[in-house]
């Protein structure tokens, strides 16, 4: 599916939050699960699409609050080894985060606009081929990876909408800012490649209100 397509679902599931609904009222935890798509900004880096746990504390209230969140995610970035274009392999980016927003209600809906920034934890697998090339470049089967870990930074857009007092439903966009290196250790030496591992990351969930 195209990016375009992508966003256009999302923006008809924005639409169909038209229908009226009660207030999920009941609300102090609720829990469910998502789904999430992210879209590499790299043109050679690559998005994917995965379920998550989705969570809810409280009931949305209008006004300026502190938000945080963890947004997860994998995505498959490229490289140029010995003016070959490979597929450099698996990057995961493990954020945890903090942030300011504002909240405003309308009936049964709950739109947010934030800004967090946090810390993200970082792995790194080297993909087949390019594991390849570097064992055949250096003449040695040696090989260890490694990410550095960074500073990430995601302005986003969340809707809640109460479907009834204990159900909730939501959708959220977003464009996380990563910019962590990867290296690949051989016996000839260490090299370090600069990942702009930027993604638009776009996210549907449900949850259940527990008490």
């Amino acid at each position: 599916m195209s990016h375009r397509a992508l966003v256009a679902c999302w923006i008809a599931a924005i639409l169909a939050f038209a229908a009226d609904a009660g207030a999920q009222t009941k609300n102090r935890f609720a829990v469910g699960a998502n789904f999430n798509t992210t879209i590499a900004t790299e043109a050679q880096n690559d998005g994917g699409s995965h379920v998550g746990f989705q969570w809810r504390l409280g009931h949305s209230e209008s006004g300026w609050g502190w938000k945080f969140g963890f947004n997860w995610y994998t995505t498959e970035i490229g490289a140029t080894i010995d003016g070959h274009p490979v597929a450099l392999g698996e990057l995961h980016v493990r954020p945890i985060m903090v942030g300011y927003g504002y909240t405003r209600t309308v009936r049964k809906l709950a739109v947010s606009t934030n800004l967090l920034a946090g810390f993200a934890v970082n792995g790194f697998s080297l993909g087949d081929g390019a594991a390849a090339l570097y064992r055949a470049s250096s003449g040695s089967q040696q090989l260890s990876t490694g990410a550095l870990n960074t500073v990430v930074l995601f302005p986003e857009v969340s809707v809640w909408r109460d479907l009834n007092e204990r159900v909730g439903f939501n959708i959220s966009g977003g464009y996380m800012i990563a910019r962590p290196d990867v290296s690949i250790e051989t016996a000839g030496g260490i090299t370090r490649h600069p990942v702009r591992a930027d993604t638009m990351r776009f996210k549907v969930g449900i949850v259940y209100s527990i008490f």
